[in-house]
Parts: structure tokens; C-alpha cells; sequence
């Protein structure tokens, strides 16, 4: 697929990126793509060259391809995750997919459950400081609470608010909060 990697110095550099419809054995995806593998590496060959060189998370800053029509992105970070009582991070590619004031991140990973496999989304989110947190399963039981105690969330957007505060709605919350944040820095400048 036509997209482009940024290297490690910031440059933008334009190619094909190798990826694949193939979610597991025998399953092929139609209208999708693997996603599980593309947090770990990804194959890309610069526009005049012949071979695909593989590139990882602590090598690039990031990469971005053309899915029907829209631009999937992809940063390099390190992903913090949650192992026993203590908060790690390992390198990872992380899908961008809300940024302004907040940031929205997924993760995809794989694993098996009986004879399937399963595939589930960890999201991420960026605080003003790009401060990065993992939502356990405890935030995303309390997810007002984290989006108010660990992103600083103002607790005004939360009383204006006409849908309910939950993780099928996170998207859509971090980008009404973005643009509530713009509003509100308009609002105050008029006065």
C-alpha cells in the first residue's frame, strides 16, 4: 500500500508499506486489514527501491498508509502496560486515533481462547503533556473518573454532555472534549 514512514530525524519518507488482508490462518478480511502485527514492526521500501527493509518502534518515529480513502497513522512511543502492581512500557507502534489537546491511541493484540483467535483493542490516552496511560479494566468501569483525575479532563464538559460516559463512546468523547476545549478558548478570549 502507498503510505510513508517518518525516520528517526523527522524526515518524511514516501513508498509502499507491506500489508496484509491475512487476519490468522486462513482468514482473510475484506474490508480490513491485520492490525496486531503492525504495533510490532513494519515492512516498508522507499519509492526507487527494490526490497522491503522491516522497521521497528525504537527505529522510526511513526508510519501512515491509505485505507479506502482515509489515512491510517501510526506513532512510535513507549506503551505503558500494567504487569502485577508496577506500570512498564515497551516500544510499540501505537494507531492514532483522535489528537488535539487530548490524544486517543489503540493497541491490538492477539491471543488464544481455545482453538480461536482473539483479537482486542487496549487504548491509550495523552494528556496535554503527552503524559501517556494505559485504561485498565478499572478505568474503563470508572472511566469519568479517569478522564478527570489522570487526563484532567474539566469537570464543565462532563455536565454538558448529552450521551453517557462509557468506552463504546471514548472516541467520540475525546474529540467532543477537544472541541469543547477550542470553544472554550474562543469564549474566553471575546470576553
Amino acid at each position: 500500500m502507498s503510505g510513508f514512514i517518518i525516520d528517526a530525524d523527522g524526515v518524511r519518507i514516501e513508498g509502499d508499506l507491506k500489508i496484509t488482508a491475512f487476519c490468522g490462518p486462513g482468514v482473510f478480511r475484506l474490508n480490513s486489514f491485520e492490525q496486531v502485527s503492525l504495533h510490532a514492526s513494519i515492512k516498508f521500501r522507499a519509492e526507487g527501491k527494490r526490497r522491503f527493509k522491516e522497521y521497528y518502534p525504537e527505529s522510526i518515529n511513526g508510519y501512515a498508509f491509505l485505507f479506502k480513502g482515509q489515512w491510517v497513522v501510526y506513532t512510535s512511543t513507549l506503551a505503558p502496560y500494567h504487569y502485577f502492581s508496577k506500570i512498564k512500557s515497551h516500544p510499540a507502534f501505537l494507531r492514532v486515533i483522535e489528537t488535539g489537546t487530548i490524544k486517543l491511541f489503540d493497541r491490538r493484540r492477539g491471543y488464544k481462547l481455545r482453538a480461536e483467535e482473539v483479537v482486542v483493542a487496549d487504548y491509550y490516552v495523552a494528556d496535554e503533556r503527552d503524559n501517556l496511560f494505559r485504561l485498565s479494566g478499572k478505568d474503563v468501569k470508572n472511566l469519568q473518573v479517569f478522564l478527570q483525575e489522570k487526563i484532567n479532563m474539566d469537570v464543565a464538559f462532563f455536565e454538558e454532555l448529552s450521551y453517557k460516559v462509557e468506552i463504546r463512546n471514548l472516541k467520540w468523547l475525546i474529540m467532543d472534549y477537544n472541541d469543547w476545549m477550542i470553544m472554550s478558548l474562543q469564549r474566553n478570549k471575546a470576553i
